[in-house]
Formats: structure tokens, C-alpha cells, sequence
């Protein structure tokens, strides 16, 4: 809230309410970090809960979800959220499960057999208790689908594996890969004017799902109102790049179903650039490792230097560009093709392309062989050493921050996948299918209320009251703890700084005696050499007199 209002105090222009803002919101998060830790070296277990559980006091929406809409990365990337994280990942598998055998039991189902799983029922005394606690009892699994003592039955566990986040993600990606391939050979083999393909049609569909599934994002999102729900989903920069994919791909499709030979290259050159988008759309894939994730943040960051870079060459090809123009080959009946040459030519130049005979002669008037010149040094030289710089700042800043960026980046992809339905598109629709007869279903049992939305690993509604009572205990327990914690150090803080100040004022007396005592001997030594000096004079004349007495 309070990053929100700095960001309104900035865009008014008020800068110092907006940095105080700024500041204090930095120390609530500060705070915030600190009761985290605080009840996570109490109990990890109860912590998880309060950090996924419903504030009905704020909308309806848990902690970890605000401080993710809120960009608190150094909340997002302590331990507590990063081990509810890793729980929620990997479903009910233990959270040690290498990736090869999530992928072989992909393909292989009883290859599941070799998953350690985990099994809720199996608790001390307690069935009904969290399943984030770390005392969870591990189980191997039988060779029957009954479920045995310590042991868990291969139907369950072949459900259990089907439904975990990780699952889904490694689905998706490899149908995201065969899609593209299939989309490819499509493109560049079977696109044919005024004919539909078995190929598009089926394409067609996989678009329909991830459709219905980015509008499913949409209404669940937690603002009631419509264009809240809107603003949500269209902060998330993949969401958008889903928008514009699917936008893309329909009106392709509809331009090749209703245009013949005349629109053809339209057709062709819509669907090249949707092509484009789902190579792009492979990125996101990349955020789960932790090394290439925070390269995916670079690229962002520096698209962003490179947009605004853009506006700054813009003014230096235009000057350069329309001035050349005007020396080489005025032509005003060219109309608008005017602007687009007083374009082409420079941008290219800027590469290495100088348009130049084999003499390196440029054709025109000298003056254009030195606006040339001067054009290639302030572009070649300058612009694009500065924007190298930029490049270079971006970089090394995201680089000393990369875990922290990763560490915030997998909530979003692990929190998508979480609500997804099972299976890749188009069986996507299945899922849909399926989750919307249980709404109706729900709808029906309530009457004319709508049913409140089913709680999930990210999103955790607890109904017993001594429960909330615990959590909120708890919460205000730790929050208590480190209030204390903080005014103790704080104390402590105070006792170093007048011990030090008390040791810093004995030091200046010690040196201010010592000072005294410099000059006091300072003032002896003056003394001693005047005394003597006055002895060294009077003893030469007593002993002259002494001679002329003993003469006469």
C-alpha cells in the first residue's frame, strides 16, 4: 500500500513525500522479514500456514500473495516462502525426487514405483494435522492399489504424481515443444491459400484451450470486481505475451477462413509472427533453474534500456537522415516513401553498411560525405558504447541480485501451475469440463449463493476457529518476540555507542594531559637552555677579569 501511494506521490511530483513513503515502507518490510523469522525458528510448520492463509481483513488474499503483487523480494526469498515453495513443487513426493524419475514416470506409470511419496494419514496422533509439518511420514509404494502400513498404493500414487505442480510443468513444456515443431512444419510445408489443414484445425483447438485457461485465470483472480481481476492478470508480462500470441493466432485464422488468394501473405505473415511469440513463450520454462532464470530478468531489464536508448538514435538518424536526404536526391512527389528512406539508409549504416563505392568514395556532395562521417562516429563510437554501458549497469545489478530474482520469479510459475488443470492442451478442456460441473455442483448444493472458491496449497481457508485463533496467536507471539528482540538490540546499540563515547572522551582527556605535559616540558627545556646560555656568557668575562687582576 505504502509503495503504491510513493508511486502516486512520484508521478505528482511530490519527491519528498515520496521518498518518505518509499522509506517507510522499505522498514515495514524490513519487519515484516523479521516476525517471519522469528516464527519460523519457533515452528516452520505453523509458519507455512499463516503464510498461505486467507486475510479476510485484506480481501481475501494470503501474505505470500501480497508481498509477490508488491515486489518484496527479500521477503519472497526467505526461507519460509522458498521451503512452502519446494513442499507445494513437488506435490505429495518427497521433495528430494530428482527429475528423472518424475519424467520417466511420465512416460512409464508404474515407474512411479521408484518415487518415495508422503503420506498424510500416517501421522503421530494426529490424521487431520498440517501437511507441512516436517514430521511427515514417508512411504515407498505397494504393487496394489490398497493402501498398506507404511506403505502407499500404486493408484494413489500414480494420482499423486499426476497432480503435482512439478508434473504439469514438465507435461506442458514438452507439449509446448511438440507443438511448435508441429506448428513449423505447418508453416512452412502445408499453409496453402483457401485451404484449411487437418493440422491448422487441430492448432486451432490447442489455442481454444489455453484460451478458456487464461480466462479461468482471469475469474480467479481475487478482486471481485471484473476490472481489478483485469489489472491483476495483465501485471504478469507472460500473461500479456498470451494475449497477443492468441489474438495473433485467431485473426490469422480467420483472415485464411474468410480472404482467398488476395490476403494470402497477410495470412502468412500473421502466423510467422505468432510462430515468433511461441519461441518466446519458451522463456518462461527457463525461470525454474537457477542459473538461466535470472538471465531471463537481464533480457528484460535491458529490452527496457534498449526501448529507451531507441528514443535517443531515433533523434541522431532523423537529423542525419533527412539531411542527406535532402543533399542526395529531393524528390517531393515521393509522398510518404520520403520518411521511410530518410530512415532505411541510416539505420543501416549504423551497422557497417556505408553505401560507399570500391574507393570508399561516397556519391553527392561533399557535404554529405562529411555529415556521413560525422554521422558514423557519434552512432558507432558513442551511442552504441553508451548503450553497451547500459547494458553493463543492468547487467552486474540483476547479477549480484540473481538468486534473489530467481527466488522471487518460481512463485509466479509455481502458483500458476498449482491452479492449472491436469494435462497439456487441448486436454486441457477435460479439466475445465470437469471443474466447472463441480462449480454447478456447488451452486446447486448453496442455492442462489455463489460458492466460495476451494482452497489450495498457495490459498488455504481454515474453518475451525481454534485453528485462525492458533495462527493469529502465534502470529502475534512472534510479532511480540521480535518487537522485543529489536528494542534489546537497540538497547544494546545505545550502551555500545555511550561506552564508546564515554571511552572516546577519556581518550581525548588522556591526550589533552598529554598535550599539557608536551608543553610544560616543552617549557622546561626553554628554561634549561636559557640558564644555560646565560652561564656559558659569564663565565668567559669573570675569568678575562681574573687574568688582567693576575697582569697588573
Amino acid at each position: 500500500m505504502l509503495m503504491s501511494l510513493a508511486s502516486l506521490a512520484k508521478t505528482e511530483e511530490q519527491l519528498v513525500l515520496y521518498q518518505d513513503l518509499k522509506d517507510h515502507a522499505r522498514q515495514l518490510e524490513s519487519d515484516a522479514c523479521g516476525v517471519l523469522e522469528e516464527c519460523h525458528q519457533k515452528d516452520r510448520s505453523l509458519t507455512h500456514d499463516l503464510l498461505v492463509r486467507r486475510q479476510d481483513r485484506w480481501g481475501d488474499v494470503t501474505v505470500m500473495s501480497i508481498a509477490a503483487s508488491s515486489h518484496h523480494m527479500t521477503f519472497m526469498s526467505h526461507d519460509a516462502c522458498q521451503t512452502k515453495m519446494n513442499l507445494v513443487w513437488k506435490g505429495r513426493m518427497a521433495s528430494y525426487t530428482p527429475w528423472w524419475k518424475v519424467g520417466l514416470s511420465q512416460v512409464f506409470p508404474p515407474a512411479v514405483l521408484l518415487i518415495t511419496f508422503i503420506d498424510d494419514n500416517k501421522r503421530d496422533g494426529s490424521a487431520a494435522s498440517d501437511r507441512d509439518s516436517f514430521d511427515r511420514t514417508l512411504c515407498k509404494v505397494s504393487l496394489t492399489c490398497e493402501t498398506n502400513k507404511g506403505r502407499i498404493g500404486l493408484c494413489k500414487a500414480i494420482q499423486y504424481h499426476q497432480t503435482a505442480p512439478v508434473t504439469k510443468f514438465m507435461y506442458n513444456t514438452v507439449f509446448h515443444v511438440a507443438y511448435l515443431l508441429m506448428f513449423s512444419v505447418f508453416l512452412l510445408t502445408d499453409l496453402r491459400p483457401g485451404v484449411i489443414s487437418p493440422w491448422e484445425w487441430f492448432l486451432g483447438v490447442v489455442m481454444a484451450s489455453l484460451m478458456i485457461e487464461e480466462l479461468r485465470q482471469i475469474a480467479t483472480e481475487h478482486p471481485s470486481n471484473w476490472s481489478h481481476k483485469l489489472h491483476a492478470w495483465y501485471r504478469d508480462m507472460w500473461n500479456v505475451m498470451d494475449f497477443v500470441l492468441l489474438f495473433s493466432f485467431f485473426i490469422s485464422f480467420l483472415i485464411h477462413i474468410s480472404t482467398g488468394e488476395n490476403s494470402f501473405d497477410c495470412t502468412r505473415n500473421m502466423y510467422s509472427f505468432t510462430l515468433i511469440l511461441m519461441f518466446l513463450r519458451l522463456l518462461q520454462m527457463f525461470l525454474v533453474q537457477k542459473d538461466v532464470g535470472p538471465k531471463i530478468v537481464m533480457i528484460n531489464g535491458m529490452l527496457q534500456d534498449l526501448a529507451i536508448f531507441m528514443f535517443v538514435l531515433l533523434v541522431f538518424i532523423l537529423a542525419y537522415g533527412v539531411a542527406r536526404l535532402s543533399l542526395m536526391k529531393p524528390d517531393p512527389s515521393r509522398g510518404w516513401n520520403l520518411f521511410i528512406d530518410a530512415v532505411r539508409i541510416p539505420y543501416w549504416q549504423m551497422y557497417g553498411d556505408l553505401f560507399t563505392d570500391d574507393d570508399g568514395n561516397v556519391s553527392g556532395p561533399w557535404f554529405a560525405s562529411f555529415l556521413q562521417a560525422a554521422y558514423m562516429l557519434l552512432t558507432n563510437v558513442l551511442l552504441l558504447n553508451l548503450l553497451i554501458a547500459m547494458f553493463n549497469y543492468t547487467f552486474q545489478k540483476i547479477q549480484d541480485e540473481s538468486e534473489l530474482h530467481w527466488k522471487y520469479q518460481r512463485y509466479f510459475l509455481i502458483e500458476e501451475y498449482v491452479s492449472r488443470p491436469w494435462g497439456p492442451p487441448p486436454l486441457l478442456l477435460l479439466g475445465h469440463a470437469w471443474r466447472l460441473a463441480c462449480y454447478v455442483y456447488r451452486w446447486n448444493r448453496q442455492g442462489t449463493d455463489l460458492p466460495q472458491s476451494r482452497s489450495s496449497e498457495f490459498d488455504k481457508v481454515f474453518t475451525s476457529e481454534d485453528t485462525v485463533e492458533r495462527l493469529r496467536d502465534f502470529e502475534k507471539q512472534g510479532a511480540e518476540n521480535y518487537l522485543l528482540r529489536e528494542q534489546r538490540d537497540r538497547k544494546h546499540a545505545e550502551d555500545d555507542r555511550i561506552r564508546k563515547a564515554h571511552q572516546d572522551d577519556k581518550f581525548q582527556e588522556l591526550l589533552w594531559g598529554l598535550e599539557e605535559l608536551r608543553e610544560d616540558n616543552n617549557e622546561l627545556r626553554k628554561q634549561l637552555n636559557t640558564v644555560l646560555n646565560t652561564s656559558s656568557t659569564e663565565l668567559p668575562s669573570e675569568e678575562t677579569e681574573t687574568d688582567d687582576e693576575e697582569a697588573t
